[in-house]
């Protein structure tokens, strides 16, 4: 009796675990799928650099996009960094640049610079 009541428990039990496992899969995969067409299709960095920087107690000034760029945006940020000059003091999350070629993302200092006297 307890082998016949242990296939009907199983029987019912095995569809319901498959839909279950099924709907954790989903849940798990959907974003990485997300991420992956993003990144075949339209895939994007962060871009981290320096610029110059007057008045201040360091040479250069460690800033990144607000936000992940194009690819093929990467080479138009950094030539407008490349002649960039900020003068101090600065503070860390200030922005540097806006919409920085054309990309919407803003150019941020990632430190804090105090005016030398």
């Amino acid at each position: 009796m307890g082998s016949i009541l242990l296939l009907w428990f199983s029987c019912r039990f095995i569809p319901n675990l498959q839909y279950v496992l099924h709907l954790i899969l989903l849940y798990w995969l959907q974003p990485r799928l997300e991420y992956t067409k993003e990144e075949v299709t339209n895939p994007k960095r962060t871009v981290c650099s320096t610029v110059r920087i007057i008045g201040g107690r360091y040479p250069r000034l460690p800033v990144r996009t607000s936000e992940p760029v194009p690819k093929g945006k990467i080479k138009e940020v950094i030539n407008q960094l490349k002649g960039l000059t900020v003068k101090a003091p600065v503070r860390r999350g200030d922005v540097i640049l806006r919409n920085v070629a054309g990309t919407g993302a803003d150019i941020i200092a990632e430190m804090d610079v105090e005016e030398t006297s």
